[in-house]
C-alpha cells in the first residue's frame, strides 16, 4: 500500500502505478482486509489507483473477491494530465509551510518525467 489516509470514519488507498509496476496476486484485496482489520466498513473503504499516462488496468486480479463490490468506489487516474494539474492547481498551493516533507514528495511527483 503506497499511501493510506484515515480519518477515524473513512479509509482511503492510494495505489501509486506510475512505473507500469506489476500488481502482485489480490494486492488490492489485501489492502482492503487490512482497512477492515482497522475497523472500516465497506461503504467507507475507497482506493485510488494512479496509473502512468494514458494507461488502462485491468482490477479484477489485484481486487479478487471484491472486484464487483469494489468497482464503483475504486478510481483509475491517469498521472498525466489528470493528477499533475490538480497537484499544481489545488495542492501545492494550498500546502502549509511546516508540511516541507510533503510539499517535496508532491514537487517530485509533478517533475516526474
Amino acid at each position: 500500500m503506497d499511501i493510506l489516509i484515515q480519518d477515524g470514519k473513512n479509509c482511503l488507498i492510494i495505489e501509486n502505478k506510475i512505473n507500469d509496476a506489476v500488481d502482485q496476486q489480490e494486492q488490492l484485496k489485501r489492502y482492503i482486509d487490512k482497512c477492515k482489520e482497522k475497523g472500516y466498513i465497506d461503504e467507507n473503504i475507497h482506493l485510488l489507483y494512479l496509473v502512468s499516462m494514458n494507461a488502462e488496468k485491468y482490477l479484477n486480479a489485484p481486487l479478487s473477491t471484491y472486484a464487483e463490490s469494489f468497482k464503483e468506489k475504486t478510481k483509475v487516474a491517469s498521472y498525466h494530465p489528470t493528477l499533475i494539474e490538480w497537484l499544481e492547481s489545488s495542492v501545492l498551493p494550498n500546502i502549509k509551510h511546516k508540511d516541507n516533507d510533503f510539499y517535496c514528495f508532491n514537487s517530485q511527483y509533478i517533475d516526474y518525467p
